[in-house]
């Protein structure tokens, strides 16, 4: 439950100690848009110290300058050795939390080791480790001492907070929803393409198992079928190389199949988004709301999706998008949009209104201060 209010002392604003692995960013991955989120809302009404970590296999490249922009102070650390006196950043850490009056963070185990009396974690998605006796099994499973350790870490925080209701009905307990948003890319016009047949389209970090595996599967059981029926059509695929060689192996293949693109790495997805493409998101594996969907919306594009793709946003199905229920399904609803330019306009324009009514950054914000009850 919240605690005291947060009120900013006499000329200061409050102070927010925002400890995580990944470096959030607005242009980054489903996670470090989360990430970014949270920071550009406390923002807003708190000054933000970042701890975070450097991930060497993903590369990173540092902090990103919209990042740097709304934070008071950022650390590169190595969070398990935060709490150990002779880590190079213990006392920095240490003098940051005596001060702060909010710690965020997503890590059970770093809420476990610190003493601070208002914490709020973000548990985003419940471990798949749990999440996969949510089933029939569950009302055993929920009595074992893993999940009961788990979700007693609720008792030691301000608020617990998810992605989704769906999240929260598996944690249980006072879980409070606080969706996943992604930037505004702002007016959203016509969208046009030069490409002589349709063109399709997946984002996602290939690092990420269910994307690799959600691609692989489409193009291994869909893409031929699809390519059959329309010989011209494209597809796009946009998205970070993973780290581990095997699958980077089998990343890099894609690009030797017939009628498939992939760009690595890039700055930004908008561009190509800009086209008139249909957005898929062939997910049959993770947990979670798939961001990707979400910055679909965002863009005014047409999405076709699978359940589990679609789970935990509060859609409808041939409303904001169509949600296929096996790879038969999907490769139809692939068909069914390329020869309907009208279909893809009307799910285009319904998914840019469900994105302005519950994906926007204001909404993060309204959370978050009525969580900390600011004052």
């Amino acid at each position: 439950m919240p605690g005291d209010a947060l009120a900013s002392g006499k000329g200061r604003r409050p102070r927010v100690l925002f400890l995580c692995r990944f470096i959030p960013d607005p242009d980054g991955n489903g996670l470090e848009k989360r990430l970014f989120s949270f920071l550009l809302a406390y923002s807003t009404f708190a000054d933000v110290e970042l701890f975070h970590e450097e991930i060497p296999a993903r590369g990173a490249p540092g902090v990103p300058a919209a990042t740097a922009e709304i934070c008071a102070a950022t650390t590169s650390c190595t969070l398990h050795k935060l709490l150990d006196p002779a880590d190079p950043h213990f006392a920095t850490f240490q003098a940051s939390l005596a001060v702060a009056d909010v710690v965020h963070t997503k890590l059970p185990w770093l809420i476990k080791r610190i003493d601070h009396p208002n914490i709020v974690w973000d548990i985003d998605e419940v471990p798949h480790h749990f999440r996969v006796r949510s089933g029939l099994l569950a009302p055993f499973y929920r009595r074992t001492r893993k999940f009961r350790n788990y979700r007693a870490i609720s008792d030691q925080v301000t608020a617990t907070i998810a992605c989704s209701n769906v999240e929260c009905r598996i944690m249980g307990g006072d879980c409070t929803v606080i969706p996943n948003v992604v930037p505004d890319p702002g007016l959203i016009q016509t969208r046009e393409t030069e490409a002589e047949g349709p063109v399709f389209l997946f984002v996602g970090a290939m690092g990420h198992y269910p994307n690799y595996h959600g691609i692989h599967r489409f193009v291994g059981s869909i893409w031929p079928h699809l390519r059959a029926s329309h010989p011209t059509a494209r597809l796009q695929v946009v998205g970070r190389l993973p780290p581990h060689p095997v699958q980077r192996a089998g990343i890099e293949a894609l690009s030797r199949v017939s009628g498939l693109d992939y760009a690595p790495n890039v700055p930004t997805v908008t561009p190509y988004y800009q086209a008139d493409t249909v957005v898929i998101a062939p997910i049959w594996k993770g947990a979670g709301t798939r961001v990707k969907i979400i910055e679909a919306f965002a863009h005014g594009a047409p999405v076709v999706s699978t359940v589990k793709g679609a789970e935990g946003l509060e859609v409808t199905d041939k409303k904001e998008l169509i949600i296929a229920k096996s790879s038969r399904g999907l490769l139809a609803a692939c068909r069914d949009l390329a020869d309907d330019p009208a279909a893809r306009q009307r799910l285009g324009a319904a998914g840019r209104r469900f994105f302005e009514q519950n994906h926007m950054q204001a909404t993060v914000t309204e959370n978050l201060k009525a969580l900390v009850q600011v004052r």
